[in-house]
């Protein structure tokens, strides 16, 4: 299968002191690491580039500019404990659509056939039209619903800091999902750390789902959440596709 997991900033950030929570993050590593060892084709979309740059008194785009390559080395030490390879793809609004899309999708597939993990994120050192066309859904969760599309990723897995969707009217976890856009009306609140929410996720499950792309949404912070998923164990909120992908 080819899967798409996107690492947000509401896992990947640690929320008291705004850096990288690097437990977390060879956590996900790790998995990723045994799904490509099952034979599993795997796109790592990762946020955390502005909080790789802890100095507040610099923009945005200047943070990210100078934090996405420390990300990116941290990516390359732990995947390197499992002797995976690495590359960095950083995205604007015109490499996903437009004549400029083909090219993009022939680089990752490249990645994936080579057994490379894309580890992939919004270009946000770029101008703010560009910041603002990048953020339909924020948080990287759009790149990720863009990317999952482009190369006809089978399921995509966003992990999210809460332990799936709660019906805060009953206080349970919903486990599954039919309709994703009558789900967003039990969404209370925002992460103090992520710029999407639970609103942006389920967004993207619903454009993911229409097109036969499966979503899960999993509590990013435990530690085996996306191989319990995918071995079928009851974990997280499954996003059921509404049609079946084609082979």
């Amino acid at each position: 299968m080819k899967i798409v997991i996107k690492l947000g900033s509401a896992v990947l950030v640690r929320e008291k002191d705004q850096s990288i929570d690097r437990k977390t993050m060879l956590s996900v590593v790790r998995q990723v690491d045994e799904l490509m060892r099952r034979g599993h084709a795997v796109v790592l979309v990762s946020s955390g580039a502005v909080a790789s740059c802890p100095n507040t008194l610099y923009s945005k785009s200047l943070r990210a500019a100078i934090g996405q390559p420390k990300l990116m080395h941290l990516y390359e030490d732990y995947f390197g404990i499992f002797d995976r390879e690495t590359c960095q793809l950083l995205y604007t609004h015109e490499d996903l659509g437009g004549g400029r899309s083909a090219y993009t999708k022939k680089i990752v597939n490249e990645a994936l056939e080579r057994g490379v993990v894309p580890v992939i994120n919004a270009n946000d050192s770029v101008n703010s039209a560009e910041l603002d066309a990048l953020k339909e859904y924020a948080d990287n969760d759009a790149l990720a619903a863009r990317v999952a599309m482009m190369i006809g990723a089978d399921r995509a897995y966003l992990l999210i800091g809460e332990k799936g969707l709660m019906d805060y009217d009953t206080g349970e976890i919903i486990r599954t999902v039919d309709d994703s856009k009558k789900a967003t009306k039990l969404v209370r609140g925002k992460s103090a750390v992520g710029s999407g929410g639970m609103k942006s996720k389920l967004a993207v499950a619903d454009t993911l789902c229409k097109k036969g792309i499966g979503v899960w949404l999993l509590p990013g912070k435990e530690g085996n959440a996306i191989i319990d998923s995918l071995e079928g164990k009851v974990i997280g909120t499954e996003c059921v596709a509404k049609i079946k992908k084609r082979p």
